[in-house]
């Protein structure tokens, strides 16, 4: 289950780097037909959000 909910990370986190545009300006949300920002731009809860969710990530990574 550990490595399971691991890879989920890791799969969210890459679905949001995918989806992100080349200026990398977070939304708020995507569009979930095709991945369009939509809603709030550049918010900076998003950045902190995705900023915490990868350490958090990378942490747990490396741990085991």
């Amino acid at each position: 289950v550990h490595r399971a909910t691991g890879l989920g990370a890791w799969v969210l986190i890459n679905e949001n780097w995918y989806y992100t545009p080349a200026s990398r300006e977070l939304s708020e949300q995507f569009d979930q037909n095709d991945g369009a920002p939509n809603s709030a731009r550049n918010l900076s809860w998003s950045y902190a959000c995705f900023i915490t969710a990868y350490a958090a990530r990378r942490r747990a990574a490396l741990q085991s």
